[in-house]
């Protein structure tokens, strides 16, 4: 499963949600880059997550 894996949601409208570009969308998803700080920000408050569950610094899925 990919991470930013949203039903009827293509790599543009995320972007567009997540104040990113569709090249930035596929580059974090391939692992080719990683996120700023203000946009791990924003994927944590969109997917409603915390950064370390993102980051895989824990198992344990908690909402903010």
């Amino acid at each position: 499963m990919r991470l930013f894996e949203t039903p009827k949601l293509n790599q543009t409208e995320l972007g567009k949600r997540l104040k990113m570009t569709q090249r930035k969308i596929s580059r974090l998803e391939t692992g080719a880059t990683e996120p700023t700080t203000d946009e791990l920000v924003r994927i944590c408050r969109y997917y409603n997550v915390s950064a370390d569950y993102l980051l895989g610094l824990t198992d344990e899925y908690k909402t903010l």
